[in-house]
């Protein structure tokens, strides 16, 4: 079990460089990136996520977490 959380755990962690690392070689090759505001892109789908909250269990929830916090 402590094993697929340290999977887990490496797993977004690269997931973040890589994204990082795309999105400057993307910007690199001149393609236009618009970035949304954070917070209003949360509060735009805070209600679905208040509703999913509701329905998915613990796991579902730490994992809707992780995705809120994804910067």
């Amino acid at each position: 079990m402590e094993a697929g959380k340290e999977a887990s755990e490496y797993g977004w962690k690269e997931m973040g460089k890589m994204n990082a690392e795309l999105l400057e070689k993307l910007k690199g090759l001149r393609m236009s990136v618009t970035t949304l505001d954070r917070q209003e892109v949360q509060n735009a789908i805070r209600p679905v996520w208040n509703t999913w909250m509701e329905r998915v269990g613990p796991d579902g929830k730490n994992l809707i977490q992780r995705v809120v916090e994804i910067k």
